[in-house]
């Protein structure tokens, strides 16, 4: 068995280290991880490392996750909702597998449990009323992987929310189009008591133009804390009412903002109009903002982050990335893609190292 160790933080550690003020520590401990293999050409390049993880999801193949493999990789041209769908199933494998040697088992349990419940989605497309300039509106749909006739009754939002039990999340994959052009966005509602429930707002390209503080624009996700009924009546308004545009965005900038897709201003307009005395909130962890069109694959890295312990997303990312990098050699992807997936394994495995450790 071979495992992934570090000893001592050096290199791309001592740098994770400064970033997380945690400069002082010299060690880490953290676990170990077991790996498949190491890898390294005979020339001497870097050496990569790949989780122990399921050599296949049930009922998903390599050549169901080529477009997946190739985005992830960075080579994007969209993504479409099959590929969201089969990306759904993916991560709930890689949580199955993962899930007893979690740091949190409850939170896992709680992750997969969101992404069993039918794929839920919802489009926000700008309207133009009684000659007015453009508003944002969304509506939904209820998308069974399974193919199977749900109930009307239980297509209700606010119904699906009351249903949760505390702790659990109700997650809303969507996005937002404009003139051929789409944007991933998603939103996850987490019962918190009886009474009460957090509602974030997920974008991975985070939230600079629609920030009035600083703080949140770095943040992938957004969110409050609002009344059960309260949160029921906006999932309500959401899947079949129009967003107004407010005041802010009424202004020449402010319009641009407003069109934008990756900006996201209708929906945080939408969770403003939430309780309105309660302000928005960075949720989740601080990140870097998507570097190219994986919109729709970082969206859901983005939720599991805000859903899991650092280490548990960690390692669950790296799991979900390597299940990519096997299709990738599967189906004979181009080196670059797969050279970049092999990083970003090795990435989260350090991470999943430095948080375990902390």
């Amino acid at each position: 068995m071979l495992t992934f160790d570090a000893a001592e933080v050096d290199g791309p550690f001592a740098q994770r280290c400064r970033k997380a003020d945690r400069a002082a520590r010299s060690e880490i401990n953290p676990g170990p991880i077991e790996v498949t293999n190491t890898s390294s050409s005979e020339d001497g390049d870097v050496a990569h490392v790949e989780p122990a993880l399921l050599d296949a999801v049930p009922g998903i193949y390599p050549n169901m996750l080529e477009d997946l493999a190739e985005t992830a990789g960075g080579d994007d041209d969209g993504l479409s909702l099959h590929d969201g769908i089969t990306l759904s199933h993916v991560m709930q494998g890689v949580l199955r597998h993962i899930e007893g040697n979690c740091t949190d088992p409850v939170a896992a349990r709680h992750a997969l449990d969101a992404l069993e419940r039918p794929f839920i989605q919802f489009v926000m497309r700008p309207v133009d009323q009684t000659g007015s300039a453009a508003h944002g509106y969304s509506s939904y749909s209820v998308v069974d992987p399974e193919g199977d006739d749900e109930d009307e009754d239980e297509r209700d939002l606010g119904e699906r929310l009351h249903a949760l039990e505390p702790g659990g999340h109700l997650l809303l994959r969507g996005s937002q189009a404009r003139d051929g052009d789409s944007h991933a966005l998603a939103v996850s509602v987490t019962r918190l008591t009886e009474a009460r429930v957090q509602v974030n707002l997920f974008n991975s390209n985070g939230w600079r133009e629609v920030a009035r503080h600083d703080n949140l624009a770095r943040f992938p996700a957004i969110g409050k804390t609002v009344s059960l009924e309260d949160a029921s009546a906006a999932l309500t308004s959401l899947s079949d009412g129009v967003i107004e545009r407010p005041e802010a965005f009424r202004s020449s900038r402010g319009r641009s903002i407003w069109r934008s897709v990756t900006g996201a201003a209708p929906l945080s307009a939408w969770l403003r109009s939430v309780d309105p005395g309660s302000p928005l909130q960075p949720t989740g962890q601080r990140m870097t903002p998507q570097k190219g069109g994986d919109c729709a694959i970082e969206v859901e890295f983005a939720w599991l982050a805000s859903v899991l312990p650092e280490a548990d997303y960690k390692l669950a990312k790296a799991h979900v990335l390597n299940v990519l990098t096997k299709a990738a050699v599967a189906n004979d992807l181009d080196e670059p893609v797969l050279q970049r997936l092999r990083e970003r394994v090795t990435s989260s495995l350090s991470a999943h190292a430095m948080a375990t450790g902390s």
